[in-house]
């Protein structure tokens, strides 16, 4: 059986390198080798982190069936038990099932791979460790059906079309995800901590990004979807920008499932996605207000939003439900025309600590569906509402906890509502004060008005929480109130 069968694992894909077929290694291995020596020195054993280039690239080597044994002079040189090995009969004969299997076993001039099914033969290549040649090789190439895949991707050369995500994904009954990350230099320094990681409100404090942070998939304005899911399940893909193409930068081609993107950026594209999805998280990710259209609409299921930032042109819509349920949890929201809106009587969207700003119209809009709204600062254009309720009304559940006011700091009009509709009130627990952001103007949408640090919905324990999505930049060290109990220790 291939390593896809047998356990988790890991490859590389490097555009400016690599082939259209690889080794990798297995996820234990990778984890121990970083364990222990980082991910630099990782790489380095399995492929040449320069190029790409494999430990082994052996031609017209000899397989022999009764021990899983492929022996060749040198092939054991740099080789480590956990590595995986592409093993190909060439000319086809009939005899092995080409595939990735890992190396269970290595030798003096020989390695032994116990998953290869078939008989002896007289003329097999091996390739171990490399990088594959590009994406869309990578996610062909390799298969989550049982058991996770992580595929780390350094650069992406411009498309010239599509990428399709349509085979080898994640079982969602077996909760095997494909996993595919960006990263600069080693993996992991794109991610949340690493040295190149830039955060969706760095991106907007910044304005502009940062592509050291993030692998670019560029589009050229050549007028074609970046990447198109059709009938895969459970994918994720970290620190990617999706970006130059007047179409949607991804197409779900049919109801794919469980579905994550998370620290991507999405800037001149017609808008991120369209068609029905089902399970979409995203996480710390990135609009601008170059979009064409209202931003991030969902459809066909549940999507959720954690810790996004969107800056929104006057006249798009950042969030929009219609007839699916969510949430929108921890989010930015500057600029727009509705921050959140819902659509539809099946529509069931929860809007938690999240910050509104200088939206024009509605910082939530309900059109039809049921609304879960609290912790939120609405800190909206002069004569802008909170909630509203639109064409089709709609109910709003619980709304408390939240602060409205205007950007210039005169009271919002909390809620409103076309005729017939019960208007949303303000709750008894929410606030109009002026938040006392850090610095509006630059990106600084940390509140320091008390009212706000200490005004939101108490949790488990009784104790209020921040409103909004940024919280203090003081805490309490629980380190050192362990060190000296009759003090408590401030830190940044």
């Amino acid at each position: 059986m291939t390593v896809f069968d047998e356990e988790k694992s890991v490859f590389f894909s490097m555009a400016e390198a690599g082939s259209t077929v690889a080794g990798g290694c297995t996820q234990a291995w990778w984890d121990a080798e970083v364990e222990s020596i980082g991910a630099a020195a990782a790489m380095a054993k399995l492929m040449n982190v320069s190029n790409g280039d494999p430990i082994i690239d052996a031609t017209n080597t000899v397989y022999t069936q009764a021990n899983h044994r492929i022996t060749d002079t040198g092939i054991h040189v740099g080789v480590e038990v956990g590595m995986v090995a592409y093993v190909d009969e060439n000319p086809p004969g009939g005899n092995i099932e080409t595939g990735k299997y890992t190396i269970t076993a290595v030798g003096t001039d020989y390695i032994e791979c116990d998953g290869i099914d078939g008989s002896d033969a007289p003329d097999v290549d091996v390739r171990i460790g490399g990088a594959v040649g590009g994406l869309q090789y990578a996610l062909d190439e390799t298969d989550a059906t049982n058991h996770s895949v992580t595929i780390y991707i350094r650069s992406e050369p411009i498309l010239t079309a599509q990428i399709d995500a349509d085979s080898g994904g994640g079982n969602p009954a077996k909760n095997t995800f494909k996993r595919i990350v960006g990263f600069n230099t080693v993996p992991g320094d794109m991610s949340r901590g690493g040295a190149y990681y830039q955060s969706p409100l760095e991106i907007l404090q910044a304005g502009s990004i940062d592509h050291t942070g993030c692998v670019l998939l560029d589009a050229d304005d050549e007028g074609i979807t970046i990447l198109d899911f059709d009938g895969t399940d459970n994918v994720i893909f970290e620190n990617f920008h999706f970006y130059n193409t007047d179409q949607s930068a991804i197409t779900f081609s049919s109801v794919v499932k469980n579905i994550t993107f998370r620290n991507c950026r999405f800037s001149a594209v017609y808008k991120p996605w369209v068609g029905d999805a089902d399970g979409v998280l995203i996480d710390s990710c990135y609009t601008h207000d170059d979009i064409a259209h209202h931003v991030y609409f969902c459809s066909g299921g549940e999507f959720t939003f954690l810790n996004c930032v969107g800056k929104v042109a006057a006249v798009r819509n950042l969030f929009t439900f219609s007839s699916s349920s969510g949430a929108v949890i921890g989010c930015v929201v500057v600029g727009g025309n509705f921050a959140v809106r819902v659509v539809g009587s099946d529509s069931r969207v929860l809007v938690r600590g999240n910050t509104f700003y200088d939206t024009l119209t509605y910082g939530v809009c309900n059109d039809g569906g049921n609304m879960i709204v609290f912790n939120n600062i609405f800190c909206l254009a002069p004569g802008a509402a909170g909630i509203y309720l639109r064409t089709n009304g709609g109910s709003i559940s619980y709304n408390d906890y939240n602060c409205f006011i205007e950007s210039d700091a005169a009271p919002l009009t909390v809620g409103g509502a076309e005729s017939d509709y019960e208007v949303p009130v303000i709750g008894a627990h929410s606030v109009q004060v002026d938040p006392d952001f850090v610095d509006t103007a630059n990106g600084g949408f940390r509140a320091r008005n008390p009212l706000l640090l200490r005004g939101g919905r108490p949790g488990p324990d009784g104790r209020a929480a921040v409103i909004g999505a940024i919280g203090q930049e003081y805490q309490f060290a629980a380190r050192a109130r362990m060190v000296n109990q009759g003090r408590a220790g401030i830190i940044k």
